[in-house]
């Protein structure tokens, strides 16, 4: 095949965004289970709160990976 542009560069884990995943995953399970939940609408901004922070996080984590030269060039 043809050749990567690869850097040495190793993305740093970013534990407070992994952090905030894992509570809006724990507030979307309890959104949708039997107990009482708050009158607000914490399953749909928790939910938002996991897209963005899951979207950006593996964004970060390809960011510096390499991609096939024969799309250099487009």
């Amino acid at each position: 095949m043809g050749n990567t542009l690869q850097s040495s560069k190793k993305p740093k884990r970013i534990d407070s965004l992994t952090g905030l995943k894992a509570i809006a995953m724990l507030s979307l399970f309890w959104w949708h289970s039997p107990i009482p939940n708050p009158p607000a609408d914490l399953g749909a901004r928790a939910c938002e709160i996991l897209f963005v922070a899951s979207g950006f996080l593996v964004g970060y984590n390809y960011f510096y990976k390499g991609m096939p030269c024969s799309l250099c060039r487009l």
